[in-house]
């Protein structure tokens, strides 16, 4: 139950410290130490971005990782093109933020298959990806 919250406080957007989630956390009637936060923080693949904790979708791709081309195939499935060698590094940051609609990813070595939910809307996966996603032509920015 406290992990759900804690994943609550950290989408409010306040928190820079541990240790203001734990007492937000005891706030709320749960007791929980500052390594069990430390440890579901880290489980949980959450970020610190501008100086405060963010959850993956929020904290948006690495610097370190580049798109070039972001297209739509035939069905529910989107083309990343990155660097050689960034696919694998793209796709596990694309899973790991746990995007509305996208089921997961494939990595070859520059090019990311990312499986999609028939019919959904590409605007979250797009604002992740800081690229306009489109149906036959490449992404800008």
């Amino acid at each position: 139950m406290w992990r759900k919250k804690l994943l609550r406080l950290i989408n409010s957007g306040q928190y820079s410290t541990q240790s203001q989630l734990v007492a937000a956390l005891d706030d709320a009637g749960h007791t929980v130490n500052q390594s069990s936060v430390s440890r579901e923080l880290q489980a949980q693949h959450v970020d610190k971005v501008a100086g405060r904790y963010v959850l993956p979708m929020e904290a948006g791709l690495p610097d370190a990782i580049d798109i070039f081309e972001a297209q739509v195939t035939a069905g529910p499935l989107v083309v990343l093109r990155t660097i050689p060698a960034g696919a694998p590094m793209l796709a596990q940051v694309v899973d790991r933020a746990r995007l509305p609609g996208v089921l997961g990813t494939l990595a070859g070595d520059d090019t990311v298959f990312v499986a999609c939910a028939s019919g959904i809307d590409l605007a979250p996966l797009s604002r992740f990806l800081g690229q306009r996603i489109t149906g036959n032509g490449t992404a800008t920015q």
